[in-house]
């Protein structure tokens, strides 16, 4: 799967790796946190002190966000202001400078929520969407970064370790990934082991250079794993 994909995938899947991570650690703390609201809220009234629309748009159209701010006093008299963003229904349901129901958690008083059974339904869809983006990116950008390491690490061993043979290169081909609007091209190379058996392997995506550099024919340096003869990585970069 990895064998002809070019080294630099790596720094991708490990993007792709820290996004899920993120997204994995914001969906577990929301879920915690409507943990906490279920368990240790303290309800009060609040008043609506602002509410207001915004649209952003992007290349796939444009989306609407409703935004409400209130005020409340915990009840031990202190204020506090503060604005979310709700959902449609929720912004059709409040006016302004009228009551709005709020919970704050009772060990972080500035920790609050407007107190509405679709405002808690959002926050539980909030969290299932974070962490199921989380396990999706996470999972697959962390097994691509972990596989194309141990491939890349294991490169540089065959380098440092392997036997040294002779190879020729059999063609360049073309795969189907795109990187930069050019289709990523591999070369396919033969070499004779150390036990005098004729073998043929591929690399992994050739660079725009190293594309250039080599043609069918040309002679090739290629080390092969001693502990396996059909295991080996050619010397790419020309001198």
């Amino acid at each position: 799967m990895f064998k002809h994909v070019p080294s630099s995938f790596a720094w991708m899947a490990a993007f792709f790796a820290a996004m899920g991570t993120l997204f994995f650690i914001l969906g577990a703390h929301t879920f915690y946190r409507n943990w906490q609201f279920a368990s240790t809220a303290e309800r009060v009234k609040g008043i609506v002190t602002d509410r207001h629309i915004s649209v952003s748009h992007g290349r796939h159209g444009s989306s609407t966000t409703y935004h409400i701010g209130f005020r409340y006093a915990d009840h031990e008299g202190a204020e506090f202001v503060t604005s979310v963003s709700v959902v449609s229904q929720t912004y059709d349901s409040l006016h302004l400078h009228r009551a709005v129901p709020v919970k704050y958690l009772s060990q972080y008083h500035s920790i609050n929520r407007i107190d509405l059974p679709e405002e808690d339904s959002s926050y539980q869809m909030q969290a299932m969407a974070f962490t199921g983006f989380g396990l999706l990116f996470g999972g697959c950008g962390w097994y691509s970064f972990i596989s194309l390491e141990r491939l890349i690490f294991y490169r540089r061993w065959l380098r440092k370790n392997g036997v040294q043979c002779v190879g020729r290169v059999e063609r360049i081909e073309a795969s189907d990934v795109t990187v930069n609007k050019r289709n990523v091209r591999y070369l396919v190379y033969s070499y004779t082991d150390t036990a005098g058996a004729r073998r043929e392997d591929s690399t992994e995506g050739l660079s725009a250079a190293q594309d250039a550099a080599w043609h069918e024919g040309d002679s090739i340096e290629v080390f092969c794993d001693p502990r396996d003869n059909s295991r080996s990585a050619p010397v790419l970069d020309k001198t």
